[in-house]
């Protein structure tokens, strides 16, 4: 491959007999490397165009290889059945060191039994051409960037200094999930359609299938999409590399931030290094926490995460979180990140979460909020859950909060809205909550206005939008004294932090006893919600990333 391609860009074209011995999947490989030689002998004004499109194809031809035969070898392993009871912790432990090495240090003994390893070998039969040919030629792009930008930093600071010249600054927001039904989605949409408001100097970049391109939203189609057995709630979809690499050096990005640890991290990684540019990460999700309570990572491998997520948000310029706790633990001793690096920053909601006015609402429309709302019974206490139905979320704790509240409060009622993979089994284990599936955005404000007091059991949440969404429609929430909760809620005044499930009990079984304080709390849960305004989140964040 690499003396075919020397070749031809000295302009020596293939011979024919070269051609028949070229496996027919690969002929239009074979073509343009024979139109790249062509282009050279003839000398024509135009020939680094020539030779840019025809690598270009070349790249998407191999991607189109071997992506197809990955496709096809996954479905050939079953691999959401087969894989399904593997868990990523023993992934981990297999892959981590070289076989010998495995075999002398004894950690046969931790493979789980359940686990199932394809055979490598016959996995890779077939790919690693394409995958190689692929990352020779993204690997000559990376070097020519990393040649023509690496004094980047010294134009900069001669630029600074004189006073013109400078770069237009403007950033590429690469995240993998937009699409999907989650809080990260639900917040970047929040923030993307803020961008598309201001005419901020940001674009996002999303791979998707189904997502339309907007002002300020690129979208490119993945090259393959995949589920993974170990964590099915977000499908893994991988762009063309090459492809960004080439949007991002038409458009003259000179920065990027990064929303997710997923392919798009390692794009984001490569762009920074590529480009010579800064990149910062914005961390939605606490990965410890969900590592240990939906992916049962013991100590030992919670340890090796800490220290994979060190190193990779280290490998940025800047990080922002979204909670007090967060910052705390990442300029803690554990992961030694400096204070001038984390910062702090918040969501906020759409200006619809206000309070409605159930009096004016028709009960009698097809939503599926109209049988949550009683008109005939408007002094049935309500407890509200709304988001995710899954365990990280801790709505396993909901029956038992639930049924001990009902023995100090008999005619209350739950409550739950969303979905999730945790439903079927909550539904079994609380059969007399109403369950309301996924709600419309546009029904939330209703479903906020009608309950009395929201309880969120997550320990989970990096900030909490439902607890902002409800407050601000007059809810006052029950969360745990952790994360974001506790940053927006005042203990006492506007919802309640506890430290147990019997706190929550006790505080929704206060709450629900002393409808007095009603009052009080929601006009306070409405205070507090005004102070995550959208204007002055932005502008801290667009400073903080030199925009």
């Amino acid at each position: 491959f690499i003396e075919l391609f020397h070749d031809s860009f000295k302009g020596k074209v293939p011979s024919y007999f070269k051609k028949l011995m070229v496996p027919g999947v690969y002929k239009k490989v074979f073509d343009s490397a024979v139109k790249i030689a062509e282009a050279r002998q003839k000398h024509n004004t135009d020939t680094v165009g020539h030779f840019h499109k025809h690598i270009t194809l070349i790249s998407n031809e191999l991607n189109k290889v071997l992506f197809s035969r990955l496709i096809k070898k996954l479905n050939e392993l079953d691999f959401d059945k087969k894989y399904e009871s593997t868990s990523l912790d023993n992934i981990i432990n297999f892959l981590e060191l070289p076989s010998d090495l495995r075999s002398y240090s004894g950690s046969k003994s931790k493979k789980d039994k359940n686990m199932v390893i394809p055979d490598v070998p016959k996995f890779l039969d077939g790919l690693s051409f394409p995958m190689l040919t692929s990352l020779i030629i993204l690997a000559a792009n990376f070097t020519s960037a990393k040649s023509l930008t690496h004094l980047r930093p010294l134009y900069n600071e001669f630029s600074n200094k004189i006073g013109k010249l400078s770069h237009p600054k403007r950033a590429l927001w690469l995240t993998d999930t937009f699409e999907d039904k989650n809080g990260v989605s639900m917040s970047l949409n929040d923030i993307h359609k803020e961008i598309k408001k201001r005419k901020l100097p940001i674009d996002m970049l999303v791979c998707s299938n189904h997502v339309k391109s907007d002002d300020n939203l690129i979208v490119i189609k993945p090259e393959m999409e995949f589920v993974l057995p170990f964590y099915k709630q977000q499908p893994v979809r991988i762009p063309n590399f090459l492809k960004i690499h080439e949007l991002f050096q038409e458009n003259e990005y000179d920065r990027v931030i990064c929303s997710t640890e997923g392919i798009m991290g390692g794009v984001a990684l490569y762009l920074k290094h590529a480009f010579t540019v800064p990149a910062n990460f914005y961390i939605h999700t606490d990965w410890i926490t969900f590592a240990k309570d939906v992916l049962n990572f013991d100590v030992h491998e919670l340890n090796r995460k800490r220290r994979y997520l060190r190193a990779y948000y280290g490998a940025f310029d800047n990080l922002f979180v979204l909670n007090s706790d967060q910052k705390k633990w990442l300029t803690g001793r554990e992961m030694g990140f400096s204070e001038d690096k984390v910062f702090i920053t918040a969501h906020w909601v759409d200006e619809i979460f206000k309070p409605v006015d159930l009096s004016k609402i028709d009960h009698h429309g097809k939503d599926n909020t109209e049988f949550f709302i009683h008109p005939e019974k408007p002094d049935v206490p309500t407890i509200l859950y709304a988001g995710r139905i899954s365990k990280e979320k801790g709505v396993m704790e909901l029956p038992e909060i639930f049924y001990k509240v009902r023995e100090k409060i008999r005619d209350v009622r739950i409550v739950i809205a969303g979905t999730g993979p945790a439903e079927a089994e909550l539904k079994e284990k609380l059969p007399e909550a109403e369950y309301l599936g996924w709600v419309n955005h546009s029904d939330l404000p209703k479903i906020y206005s009608s309950a009395d007091i929201f309880i969120l059991p997550s320990k989970f949440d990096t900030f909490g939008c439902v607890v902002l969404e409800a407050m601000s429609c007059g809810l006052p929430v029950i969360s745990y004294n952790t994360k974001g909760p506790k940053d927006i809620i005042n203990d006492g005044k506007n919802g309640f932090l506890a430290e147990t499930t019997e706190d929550i009990i006790d505080r929704a079984v206060y709450y629900l006893d002393n409808k007095s304080i009603w009052q009080n709390f929601s006009k306070s849960a409405i205070g507090k919600s005004k102070k995550f305004n959208a204007d002055r989140i932005l502008d801290d964040f667009m400073k903080a990333n030199d925009l």
